[in-house]
């Protein structure tokens, strides 16, 4: 008769398990028993990235959070970490005892920190470099010349043009 043992299974002392080839599993007979991983359906999922199946409500709020027209404007996430923030500031009450219990309040601090590195990375992302401006300048300028006859009316828009998109150009 098959053991645990003969498929791997050891005890805490290091010897091989004794117990009968698959006992209190559904294979009864073969690989290890249920004390040494042989109940075990694999690995525990981490995440529900690739599960089959989605709760419907789950699935309501995924395709909810697909058609926000701005996904990486995170002031709600921010809005909500402070509030938190806050309110576990506020739970300390009047002891001021702030031993135990300044864990969650510093590890919402620090994810305010990182919302908040993470909003400005965005921002940098997306703002325009001082080249970008000035070649936006140059090619409105263009255009305007091509399209504004008059002469006055012209030098007065490309003037407020300087101003307002290259205040470094302007004297």
């Amino acid at each position: 008769m098959k053991t645990c043992g003969d498929f791997g299974g050891t005890t805490r002392a290091g010897r091989s398990c004794r117990n009968p080839a698959g006992f209190k599993t559904d294979h009864q007979g073969e690989g290890k028993c249920h004390l040494h991983g042989g109940a075990a359906r694999g690995r525990p999922i981490k995440h529900g990235r690739y599960a089959k199946k989605t709760s419907r409500q789950l699935r309501d709020k995924i395709e909810a959070h697909l058609e926000n027209p701005r996904p990486l404007d995170l002031s709600e996430e921010l809005a909500l970490l402070r509030a938190l923030a806050d309110y576990l500031l506020e739970s300390l009450g009047e002891t001021g005892d702030m031993g135990p219990d300044l864990g969650p309040i510093l590890s919402a601090v620090d994810r305010i920190r990182q919302t908040v590195d993470t909003v400005s990375k965005i921002q940098a992302r997306e703002a325009l470099t001082a080249q970008e401006t000035v070649l936006v300048a140059a090619t409105l300028a263009d255009i305007l010349k091509k399209n504004i006859e008059d002469e006055d009316t012209l030098r007065h828009v490309l003037g407020e043009l300087r101003v307002r998109l290259c205040p470094s150009l302007t004297v």
